[in-house]
C-alpha cells in the first residue's frame, strides 16, 4: 500500500504544475519545429531534384532546337508544295464538266418508251443514240429536253416508222449543267 504525504506547501505545488505545463508546451513547440524542419528538408531536396531535371530538359531542348531549323524548313517546304498541288488539283477539278449531273437529268427526262443505247461527250456536246418504242415517246423526250434548255438537231434513221425506231441526237448541254457546284 502506498501512502502519500502531502508535505509540500501549496505554492510549491502550484509552481510544479506550472513547470509541468510549461514543459509540455515546450515539448509541443520543439516537436512542431522538428516536424517543420523535416518537411522543409524534404521540400528542399525535391526542389534540388526538380532543378536538376529542369536543367537537363532545358539543355536537351536547346540541343534539339539547334538541330531542328533544317527540319522545320524541310517540313515548311513540304507543306507549301502540298498546298500548291492541292490548289492545282482543285482548279483542274473545277474545270472538269459535271457529266454525272447531266446524265442523271437526261435519265430523269427519259420516258419509259425510250432506251438510251450509247452516250458520248465532246466538250459541251453530248451525242445520244437510242431506241424509241413510239414516235410519241420520242417527241415527248425531245420536248422535255428542249424545255430543260438542251439544244439539238435530230437525225431519225427511220422516218417512215411510227414505232420501234432508232434515233441519234447531238445535244449542246447548257453551261449551268456543266458547272460544278
Amino acid at each position: 500500500m502506498k501512502i502519500e504525504i502531502n508535505v509540500l506547501p501549496d505554492k510549491q505545488k502550484e509552481k510544479m504544475r506550472e513547470e509541468k505545463k510549461v514543459g509540455f508546451a515546450l515539448k509541443m513547440v520543439f516537436a512542431f519545429v522538428a516536424i517543420l524542419l523535416l518537411v522543409n528538408s524534404v521540400l528542399y531536396l525535391m526542389q534540388m531534384v526538380l532543378d536538376i531535371e529542369y536543367q537537363a530538359a532545358k539543355a536537351s531542348s536547346e540541343a534539339s532546337l539547334s538541330r531542328s531549323p533544317g527540319k522545320e524548313n524541310q517540313l515548311e517546304k513540304v507543306f507549301q508544295d502540298t498546298n500548291s498541288q492541292v490548289a492545282k488539283v482543285s482548279k483542274i477539278s473545277s474545270n472538269i464538266p459535271n457529266w454525272a449531273r447531266v446524265l442523271v437529268r437526261i435519265s430523269e427526262l427519259s420516258p419509259e418508251g425510250i432506251r438510251l443505247n450509247q452516250l458520248s461527250a465532246d466538250g459541251p456536246q453530248l451525242k445520244i443514240s437510242g431506241f424509241a418504242k413510239t414516235r410519241d415517246d420520242f417527241l415527248n423526250f425531245q420536248n422535255k429536253l428542249k424545255t430543260e434548255g438542251f439544244q439539238f438537231s435530230v437525225d431519225i434513221s427511220n422516218l417512215v416508222a411510227s414505232s420501234d425506231f432508232n434515233f441519234d441526237l447531238a445535244l449542246t448541254v447548257p453551261q449551268d449543267y456543266l458547272i460544278r457546284k
